[in-house]
């Protein structure tokens, strides 16, 4: 990275990841370019870097944390539902008896019936 820099690369990575034995893993953004004098030389190279890690964690166990809990809504064996202020049904498990007629349900909740209204 250093060499290509000095040689008037433009070099950056927005999601380098890597596993450190110790450390566990890291996700870091970095770039490195070159910097040129007056003459239109390179005098140097500037690197940055930016580890963003634990954004990438706590984005990781949102996800998982979505994931179980729509395992756990799908698996309960009684109905559940939840509507919005103006009752438009917004979650449903496969055992909820408006399941089937939930677009019918909410096109009537919105003041009209099919998707027209």
């Amino acid at each position: 990275m250093h060499r290509d820099a000095l040689s008037g690369h433009f070099l950056r990575n927005d999601n380098d990841y890597w596993e450190e034995s110790a450390e566990g893993p890291r996700w870091v953004r970095w770039a490195a370019y070159p910097w040129f004098d007056a003459a239109g030389g390179i005098g140097c190279i500037i690197i940055s870097a930016d580890d963003f890690t634990a954004v990438q964690i706590s984005e990781q166990q949102l996800v998982e944390s979505g994931r179980r809990y729509r395992e756990l809504v799908e698996a309960l064996p009684v109905a559940l539902y939840t509507t919005d202020a103006e009752g438009v049904i917004t979650l449903f498990n496969p055992n909820c008896p408006l399941a089937a007629h939930s677009q019918y349900w909410n096109d009537r909740r919105r003041g009209g019936i099919g998707p027209e209204a």
